[in-house]
């Protein structure tokens, strides 16, 4: 992509870093200072890794748009704030924050609402 906008810009039609004009001596430039500043570039295992990344992202958002499509707006809702409940406790544990009565209220508020939105919909079901 850089050689092929070198020579573009190119006075003299070439796209290599011997050519002295100073399009291509810009773009060869700035491909240069990236590839050396940044050394984890060129690390295999970075490039293994953020593409993982990419496809899990992806995957992602499919399951959340089937789960979205199989129930409804108001789970999907739900469910994407309780599972603030389980992490907001891994953090009280894993990095012992002093924590208060409000905290502890606010978390098991959290998981009985959860609990009657559960019976509400099987009762729902129940009655239909």
């Amino acid at each position: 992509m850089l050689a092929w906008l070198a020579a573009v810009e190119c006075q003299e039609g070439r796209s290599d870093p011997a050519c002295s004009c100073s399009a291509c001596q810009h773009h060869w430039g700035t491909h240069q200072k990236v590839w050396t500043k940044r050394p984890l570039l060129r690390m295999p295992m970075f490039w293994i890794v953020i593409t993982s990344s990419g496809f899990l992202g992806l995957a992602i958002s499919f399951t959340s748009m089937w789960f979205l499509h199989q129930t409804g707006a108001t789970t999907y809702s739900l469910v994407g704030s309780l599972n603030k409940i389980p992490l907001s406790i891994a953090g009280i544990l894993l990095f012992n924050v002093p924590t208060s009565p409000e905290n502890f209220a606010s978390i098991l508020f959290g998981l009985l609402a959860g609990v009657f939105f559960t019976k509400a919909k099987m009762w729902e079901r129940s009655q239909s």
